[in-house]
């Protein structure tokens, strides 16, 4: 541990020196510019810590320099990997002041209120992004999502249907829109919109994860839990596919997976009394 520790701290104090021996005769762009760049390279690195680091310094040494913007920018996606919501919407705000048509900031500050539960200033963002960029498939799909959190089906289906006719690939967003079909009964397109979202995106747990559902509604209770076996297995830790396989397991009278799933289903955080 310890010396995991010095290690980093050697390669922490290298990539400083670094920034300072290539910075010139006091020139603060050009330590600004390496210090941005260092920046990116831990953040590919996943050191995120490291990477708000050095953005910060950049801004730090040129805080009203024409590029500013983008390093507010990327320092708050760095913020938003952490899961700090209010620095990332901070620094997307200050991205947004010094680029007021910068539609990736409205976006990805969208995408952090979304986190918190915002729906309202989300739905906000993403229809400035779209205003800023009108072809913006990813924030048509977010503002459809936007759109169905608030109960607003019609506008949610529309939303979606944006979104695939600028980009005919967008899993998710053929996936969301199936589920407001699921949610406005029509099974058939909603079954339909998630079978092509898993041929697009095989890896799309939730997709995987409302096929078993539709196949549990069925009384198909063997490929629901193919269905939800196949959620798990891209997303493990998803508790409501462990729910509802024990489900389907109840289902077909096998109690010791049931009660085993539901067990696992607790353990992850689900609440809810079978």
């Amino acid at each position: 541990m310890q010396r995991t520790f010095f290690a980093r701290l050697i390669v922490t104090s290298m990539m400083i020196i670094s920034v300072m021996a290539t910075s010139g005769c006091g020139n603060t762009s050009i330590e600004a510019k390496n210090a941005f760049q260092q920046g990116v390279k831990a953040g590919e690195n996943g050191d995120l810590d490291l990477a708000i680091s050095f953005y910060s310094e950049a801004i730090r040494l040129k805080p009203n320099h024409a590029d500013a913007y983008y390093t507010f920018f990327r320092r708050g996606d760095a913020y938003a990997k952490k899961s700090d919501l209010d620095k990332a919407i901070t620094d997307y705000t200050e991205a947004i002041r010094l680029k007021p048509d910068f539609a990736d900031a409205y976006y990805r500050r969208g995408l952090s209120f979304a986190q918190k539960s915002d729906s309202d200033k989300a739905l906000a963002d993403y229809t400035e992004a779209i205003r800023l960029k009108p072809d913006f498939a990813e924030a048509y799909n977010m503002r459809g999502t936007a759109y169905a959190q608030n109960g607003d089906l019609d506008k949610a289906i529309a939303a979606f249907t944006e979104a695939i006719r600028l980009k005919p690939d967008l899993a998710e967003a053929i996936h969301m829109r199936g589920v407001v079909y699921w949610d406005q009964g029509d099974s058939g397109k909603a079954i339909a919109a998630f079978v092509e979202a898993i041929e697009l995106r095989p890896d799309l747990a939730d997709a995987h994860y409302m096929m078993g559902v539709a196949f549990g509604k069925q009384g198909d209770s063997d490929k629901a839990i193919a269905a939800f076996t196949e959620a798990i297995r891209f997303k493990p830790n998803y508790s409501e596919a462990y729910y509802f396989r024990g489900v389907a397991y109840s289902a077909k009278d096998d109690k010791g997976k049931a009660e085993l799933d539901f067990a696992k289903s607790r353990q992850l955080g689900r609440n809810s009394k079978r």
